[in-house]
């Protein structure tokens, strides 16, 4: 929005790219996310179309190299058939075989313990990627996962926050 505005002024620009909307799960052992399986039916959960188109305001592109600073030191796409397709069925069918299966509250669990994440984004992306932040959740709960959003002041990277937020951790869309 900050952009279309600023365009129609006419103001002196320069244009250039800029990584947004990546995603960490975290491996520790403690988490559901420490599991292969579990990190990609999370990422076969989301349509990383709409969450790119959320997220940028529909101003940005996919990502096709994880370096886009220039001089970049890698050219080409590195992304494309190395991220999950959007297949919501398939995620499901993950979680079940990984152990996580639904209970009658619709929620996944396993050996009694629920699948639950907290998904950690940065306050700097602004109503994009609080918006964006929400979709993740909301997908994920569709399949099961007691998912929440959190936007913690001073950055996410903080060991505060580490201790702070409960469950299973995701930091993006930063």
């Amino acid at each position: 929005p900050d952009a279309t505005r600023l365009e129609a002024a006419k103001l002196d620009h320069d244009d250039a790219k800029a990584i947004v909307g990546e995603q960490w799960y975290n491996h520790d052992k403690a988490h559901a996310t420490s599991d292969p399986a579990v990190r990609h039916a999370l990422t076969q959960a989301l349509d990383l179309a709409q969450l790119q188109e959320v997220i940028t305001s529909d101003r940005g592109g996919p990502a096709t190299q994880l370096a886009v600073v220039a001089p970049a030191g890698c050219t080409g796409s590195s992304v494309e058939g190395n991220v999950a397709a959007n297949d919501v069925a398939a995620a499901e069918s993950a979680l079940d075989a990984a152990g996580y299966t639904k209970g009658a509250d619709g929620m996944r669990a396993k050996a009694g313990k629920p699948l639950s994440l907290s998904f950690i984004y940065d306050s700097s992306l602004g109503s994009g990627g609080s918006a964006a932040a929400e979709l993740a959740v909301d997908a994920w709960k569709k399949i099961g996962v007691a998912a929440k959003a959190y936007q913690p002041g001073g950055g996410i990277g903080g060991e505060h926050v580490q201790q702070r937020i409960p469950g299973g951790r995701v930091f993006g869309p930063g």
